[in-house]
C-alpha cells in the first residue's frame, strides 16, 4: 500500500552535497525496465507483479495508464513530472500481473485500468497433483473434496475461495510424506478455513467436521494432530468424501496370470 509513482517510474531522491543536502529526479524500477527494452528492441522484456490489487495501481502507475495500451506505445509520449524527460512504453515490454479474487479489495480497480487488462482465470486444478498418495490419502482427491465442501457449505462465495493445488506441494513437488500432509492441514489449511467462517462456527463444524472440531469448545481438536496419532487424522480426512481414498491397483488380474501359470 506504501508503494507510489515516485517508486515506480520516478520520484525525488536525497543527494548530499557541500552545499547540503538536494533532491534529485531519479528512475524508479518501470522507467529502468522500460530503458533496458528499449536497448534490447528485438527481446521481450518481461515485468512480473504479485499481488496486483495489494497497491493503489492508478497512483501507482499515473499518466503511464494510456501507455500501456499496445496501439499508443512508441507513439504518445508523456512529460515525467520530475525529470522533464519524454517518456513512452516500449512495444516489447509485457506486464505479467496476479490478482487473487478472494481479495475484495480485486473490485476497486477502477474501469479505466481494467479496460487495458487481459485477464485469464486460473483455478484450483487437481490433475497438477496426479495420482499422489500419502498414507492412502490422495492429494487430488482432497483437494477436490476440499473445495466441493466450500462450495456445499459456503454457497456461491466459496467459488473465488477454493484452495489452491500449491497448498499440497513444496518446491514444485507434490507431498509425499505423511508429516508434511500433517503439517499443511493443521498450519495452514484449517486455519484458512477458520478464516472463511469466521464468526460463524457451525459452517466451520460442517466444514471439516467432528473429528477435526470441537464445537462445544469451538476450536479444532488437538488429538488428531499429536504424534502417534495418524490413523486418526487420516481416519478424519477420509471421512470428507469417498474422492480422499486413493485408489488401490487392482491385483486380480495377476492372481489370475499367475494361477495359469501354476496350472
Amino acid at each position: 500500500p506504501a508503494y507510489g509513482y515516485e517508486d515506480f517510474v520516478e520520484g525525488l531522491r536525497p543527494r548530499p552535497t557541500d552545499a547540503g543536502l538536494t533532491f534529485e529526479p531519479a528512475a524508479g524500477l518501470f522507467r529502468r525496465i522500460c530503458a533496458v527494452a528499449t536497448a534490447h528492441p528485438d527481446e521481450s522484456v518481461v515485468l512480473v507483479i504479485d499481488e496486483f490489487n495489494r497497491g493503489d495501481v492508478a497512483r501507482i502507475f499515473g499518466e503511464l495508464l494510456t501507455l500501456l495500451e499496445l496501439d499508443k506505445r512508441q507513439r504518445i509520449h508523456v512529460v515525467l513530472p520530475y525529470s522533464g524527460d519524454a517518456f513512452t512504453v516500449p512495444r516489447n515490454v509485457r506486464i505479467l500481473a496476479t490478482m487473487n479474487t478472494s481479495d475484495r479489495s480485486i473490485a476497486l480497480l477502477d474501469a479505466a485500468l481494467q479496460r487495458r487488462l487481459g485477464k485469464v482465470e486460473l483455478l484450483p486444478d487437481p490433475k497438477v497433483l496426479g495420482s499422489a498418495a500419502v498414507e492412502g490419502i490422495s492429494l487430488a482427491g482432497l483437494l477436490t473434496a476440499i473445495n466441493r465442501r466450500l462450495l456445499e457449505v459456503l454457497g456461491d462465495r466459496a467459488r473465488d475461495l477454493q484452495v489452491g493445488h500449491a497448498y499440497f506441494m513444496i518446491d514444485g513437488k507434490r507431498l509425499n510424506t505423511f508429516s508434511a500432509l500433517r503439517d499443511v492441514v493443521q498450519y495452514d489449511l484449517l486455519p484458512l478455513l477458520q478464516d472463511y467462517c469466521a464468526d460463524d462456527p457451525r459452517s466451520l463444524h460442517q466444514l471439516v467436521g467432528d473429528a477435526l472440531y470441537d464445537p462445544g469448545q469451538r476450536r479444532f481438536r488437538t488429538t488428531p494432530f499429536a504424534e502417534g496419532e495418524g490413523d486418526r487424522l487420516a481416519e478424519a480426512l477420509l471421512g470428507w468424501g469417498d474422492e480422499v481414498a486413493a485408489e488401490v491397483p487392482d491385483s486380480s488380474s495377476e492372481d489370475t496370470d499367475d494361477s495359469d501359470d501354476d496350472a
